[in-house]
């Protein structure tokens, strides 16, 4: 998903920085903008986003690049802050104006959270350590509900084209 570059406020952060104290005066600066988090996963490169308006978080996705896979809304903000755990991965802040992030809401509606979040909602969210289960769920759930080209040729009576 593409979101306007605005302003780098930071980057190159490593990821095992002090985030929680970032997100936390996100808030009392009354920030708008995200945090882009890119990472070497079990198997590829993945990329979270949680975006900002005022100081409060409102929309979140993350992407499984390898899979074209992506989680949005409440669904990705595990993800992502296991993602600020990584062992391999970087980070960056980039301000924007409340309007570039009301558009983006409002063009990709799947990434809204159903309420805005402060500081305190989302330190329920960090973790201590990363960990691969959310990847391997995800990937595992997206590759069961793939049906094969066999299974398609089957679904609409088209059996007999190998012989």
């Amino acid at each position: 998903m593409n979101f306007p570059l605005g302003k780098i406020i930071e980057d190159s952060i490593k990821i095992n920085s002090d985030w929680r104290k970032k997100i936390s005066d996100f808030d009392s600066q009354r920030f708008t903008g995200y945090i882009v988090i890119t990472l070497q996963g079990i198997d590829g490169i993945e990329e979270g986003v949680l975006a900002f308006l005022h100081g409060k978080a409102i929309a979140c996705f993350y992407e499984f690049t390898k899979f074209d896979l992506s989680v949005f809304g409440e669904k990705a903000l595990p993800m992502f802050f296991n993602s600020l755990n990584a062992e391999q991965g970087i980070g960056e802040i980039h301000e924007t104006s409340s309007q570039q992030i009301e558009l983006i809401v409002a063009f990709n509606e799947s990434i809204k959270l159903r309420k805005e979040l402060s500081r305190n909602d989302l330190n329920k969210f960090f973790t201590s350590s990363f960990t691969s289960k959310y990847a391997k769920e995800t990937i595992a759930n997206a590759l069961n509900e793939m049906e094969s080209r066999s299974d398609i040729f089957k679904r609409v009576g088209l059996t007999n084209l190998n012989k």
